[in-house]
């Protein structure tokens, strides 16, 4: 019986100590317990922090992918305007080696062209001197030529002047001369008988006076004008004459074919001129100025 008390004893011992070891083995296991959920927790929270992180950085890879997409975009296109940059600059090189070469060009003729000018400025300032010169020579040649004109002319007044004499102090002739112009203006009346246009014997010996002396006078054309007063002619001058116009021009024809058929004047030299009333000298108003208007005159003018 001690035995088995002793045995039994052994045993519930045994059994205290079983469920004492039990007791602490459960606390211990329910500690572990704890940790690993508390672990596990963490562990999934850091998981799911993991999985946050992993998206953005997944976001962050797309969005680095697209930036390269676009860095790549863009480098093509700086790859492709580099491409073209070099062309251009290329073909600016080349066109200003073009360029380069037309200036040479450009300045090689404008060498030459002031040269070819410089010698046509010199061969042209010798040919003025020489125009001038000949100009000179011709104008001075021309200035004795009107100087000896106008002693041959001066001397042709100077014959009528003398040959004339009388008529002119009776004041039937007026002798004008201009530089190498001379008129000899001779009222109507010492030409011609009243209202005719035949010239009077009278006049045909003043005629051919005047007409040996101007003759002399080579080189000159003769212009003979009939001139007269504003009066309108009288109904017996009519059945004659239509006008003043075809007076006057009939008195110069007639006084030109004188000079030409009697003194032997060249026709070449001669003109008639008619020109009627609208030449006045003097006052048509009163019987002096219309006589003196009523006239021939004998111009003798360069030739032309």
């Amino acid at each position: 019986m001690k035995a088995l008390a002793a045995a039994l004893g052994a045993l519930v011992l045994a059994l205290a100590a079983g469920v004492f070891y039990f007791y602490n083995a459960a606390s211990s296991a329910g500690g572990e317990m704890d940790a690993l959920r508390r672990d596990n927790l963490e562990i999934n929270q850091r998981a799911a922090s993991l999985e946050q992180e992993k998206a953005g950085i997944t976001a962050e890879l797309a969005t680095l992918r697209a930036d390269k997409e676009t860095f790549a975009a863009q480098l093509d296109q700086l790859a492709q305007s580099k491409n073209e940059t070099a062309a251009e600059i290329e073909a600016l090189r080349k066109e200003k080696e073009e360029l380069a070469q037309r200036l040479a060009q450009l300045e090689k003729e404008k060498s030459d062209a002031a040269a070819q000018l410089e010698t046509q400025v010199s061969q042209l300032s010798v040919q003025k001197e020489e125009e001038v010169a000949r100009l000179k020579e011709e104008a001075d040649k021309r200035q004795a030529e009107k100087e000896a004109e106008i002693a041959r002319l001066k001397n042709t007044h100077d014959q009528l002047t003398a040959g004339m004499k009388q008529e002119i102090q009776q004041g039937q002739i007026k002798i004008t001369q201009l530089a190498d112009q001379l008129s000899v203006s001779m009222v109507d009346q010492i030409i011609f008988p009243s209202g005719s246009a035949d010239i009077s014997p009278e006049g045909l010996k003043v005629l051919q006076r005047v007409g040996d002396i101007i003759k002399k006078a080579q080189g000159k054309t003769i212009r003979v004008e009939g001139h007269t007063d504003d009066q309108p002619l009288s109904w017996y001058l009519r059945s004659k004459f239509a006008s003043n116009w075809e007076l006057s021009t009939l008195r110069a024809s007639n006084v030109v074919r004188f000079l030409q058929d009697k003194v032997g004047i060249e026709g070449t030299r001669l003109k008639a001129v008619g020109l009627s009333e609208y030449r006045p000298i003097a006052d048509n108003k009163n019987p002096e100025g219309r006589s003196k208007n009523r006239r021939i005159e004998i111009t003798l003018e360069a030739a032309r």
